[in-house]
């Protein structure tokens, strides 16, 4: 799967710069950038549909190229490294406790961060029409290829008489809350550019199941379990070109 990956993706850059030579004079031809982004990551799926869950703080950094091919038109092709993942609430226990001569109950949940952090790369086809002297808006869309290179599951049990910390990794297959490596999603953005600096919003939408089959969460029973969560999430990005 990774030497296809690799194979796709070199032969669409080499298109794109075929395609570069069509340029027509409206700005630079090829214009490289830095990227820094915040937001928020999520999963969707039928996986937490017993559990409660959030998303988390996530950010990403990263540099790309665009590729003018004609006026106002152009490729963007990048290499980020970006955090994704989510929380959740696992189950809830209850406890019938004696105190001040009354029986009360206490609830508590467990709780986990997975923490997924990936190597990226989106393609995206973009638009700029300009608004007045050095500010245009933006827009892109197309699709990201990631591919997972660390991260943990952190798995918080908050039951009375435990109450332990377990942390395994993220993308390992010696334990049953492994994640997959590759994923892939389509990703939108839009906002301003201003001279140099564009100040864009974008989100993403993963395609692929992120959960490993076979894999039941918190049991010892194995089998071909339908469980699906997908990568999801919003940013809000900087970018700088030159």
């Amino acid at each position: 799967m990774k030497k296809i990956y690799l194979f796709l993706t070199c032969c669409f850059i080499f298109s794109v710069f075929q395609i570069s030579a069509q340029y027509d004079g409206y700005r630079k031809p090829v214009r490289i950038g830095f990227d820094a982004a915040m937001g928020f990551a999520n999963q969707w799926g039928n996986a937490y549909d017993a559990y409660g869950k959030t998303g988390l703080f996530c950010g990403a950094v990263g540099i790309d190229v665009d590729i003018n091919f004609k006026e106002r038109s152009f490729i963007e092709i990048g290499t980020n490294f970006k955090r994704k993942g989510c929380r959740i609430e696992g189950h809830e226990w209850i406890d019938n406790v004696i105190s001040n001569g009354g029986p009360f109950e206490l609830r508590t949940k467990d709780k986990t961060v997975a923490n997924l952090l990936y190597i990226q790369i989106p393609i995206l086809y973009g638009v700029e029409l300009p608004i007045e002297n050095n500010v245009a808006w933006k827009f892109m869309v197309g699709p990201y290829f990631s591919i997972g290179v660390a991260g943990d599951r952190r798995n918080t049990f908050k039951h009375i008489y435990e109450g332990r910390l377990e942390t395994v990794s993220s993308f390992s297959d010696d334990h049953d809350y492994g994640y997959r490596r590759f994923d892939f999603g389509s990703k939108i953005s839009t906002g301003v550019e201003v001279g140099k600096v564009s100040y864009l919003v974008s989100y993403e939408l993963g395609l692929v199941n992120t959960i490993k089959q076979g894999r039941l969460w918190d049991t010892d029973v194995r089998g071909d379990f339908d469980y699906k969560a997908r990568n999801n999430g919003i940013l809000f990005i900087i970018s700088f070109r030159f």
